[in-house]
């Protein structure tokens, strides 16, 4: 992700630099592991996907912004 950063922002500030007055712009972001990271999840189930132990994990709303995602 944070080596995908500086392209995606670059071709963000060239979009936004050619908005039409009024434009709206949107950005859509899939959230697990780009948005927000859920490592530590995915490492105490050895990356194998147990229903409870990530609802558990959503549940606690505590998963970390990625650095990358944040400057974006």
């Amino acid at each position: 992700m944070e080596r995908q950063s500086e392209p995606a922002i670059s071709i963000l500030r060239r979009r936004a630099a050619r908005a039409k007055p009024g434009e709206k712009l949107a950005l859509v972001l899939d959230l697990d592991e780009t948005a927000l990271s859920n490592w530590d999840e995915e490492m105490q189930d050895d990356f194998s996907y147990i229903v409870k132990d990530w609802n558990d994990g959503v549940d606690k709303k505590q998963a970390p912004a990625t650095a990358g995602t944040l400057r974006l």
